[in-house]
């Protein structure tokens, strides 16, 4: 993981949320079994720190750096479960995280909602096509970009007395 450069820490953030669901493609299992937990061990740690110097230089406050940490491998996790159809894993099937099985299952979506009652699901029936498209990468990079954005307008609301810069502690 680069250094925190403060200038680009949106796009490293979004570097970071991008790796991370990589990982967890290559080793579905491994979200399930981690959800809920605070990584402690020493490369989750390393990995922790490097993300919030990330967060803190781009001008996130304190709470709002351990906020935005959290809620990243929240958001990514979340993402990835959904993506892979990881279950609890009780019927020992491996996860479908083809692009087929993806298509597959979006263009049931699609028949099943163009199928409801459109008196009383006008916006769903008239909108059943677009449940169809399945690209997993547009979706996850749509995400990132309103997640990142929310946090740098967070950042941008927040009053100038109260943001501290990524320098590291104050030493005095």
């Amino acid at each position: 993981m680069p250094d925190p450069d403060p200038p680009r820490w949106r796009e490293q953030l979004k570097d970071v949320a991008r790796a991370q669901r990589r990982a967890s493609l290559r080793h579905p299992y491994l979200v399930r079994i981690t959800i809920g937990r605070i990584p402690m061990g020493p490369n989750a740690l390393r990995y922790s720190e490097r993300v919030l110097a990330i967060l803190r230089a781009g001008g996130l406050s304190p709470r709002l750096a351990v906020q935005g940490y959290l809620l990243l491998i929240a958001t990514v996790n979340g993402f990835t479960v959904d993506e892979t159809g990881v279950e609890d894993g009780t019927d020992g099937s491996a996860p479908r995280t083809d692009p087929a099985s993806h298509q597959e299952a979006a263009n049931m979506a699609r028949d099943y909602i163009a199928s409801l009652p459109a008196d009383m699901f006008p916006h769903m029936t008239s909108l059943a096509d677009e449940f169809a498209f399945s690209d997993a990468d547009e979706r996850f990079e749509l995400l990132i970009d309103i997640f990142v954005d929310g946090l740098a307008r967070r950042v941008a609301a927040e009053p100038e007395l109260q943001r501290v810069h990524a320098t590291g502690p104050s030493s005095g």
